[in-house]
């Protein structure tokens, strides 16, 4: 599993409902710099946790994975990010 597009298919879900870090980490109880770094590789990030991200978002498991593995999405977030957006 690409652990890189996980993260990047959890900051695509947060941009796309316009929240902040601060917003979605005070969600989910943690502190911001934890999301920040879940984004960048979420290896170490509980089940619990997780299923937390998946409620916030109202999403199940299949429908993360589809973002995830949905090249279009993430090639899309990835080509924003080189041009300087968020």
């Amino acid at each position: 599993m690409d652990l890189k597009r996980m993260g990047t298919a959890m900051k695509l879900l947060r941009n796309s409902k316009e929240w902040s870090l601060e917003k979605e980490s005070q969600m989910l109880n943690i502190h911001r710099n934890t999301l920040a770094i879940y984004e960048e590789n979420p290896e170490n990030m509980s089940i619990g946790l997780f299923n937390s991200f998946l409620n916030i978002h109202n999403i199940s498991r299949d429908y993360f994975f589809k973002i995830v593995y949905d090249n279009s999405l993430i090639n899309d977030n990835q080509n924003r990010e080189k041009k300087g957006g968020d």
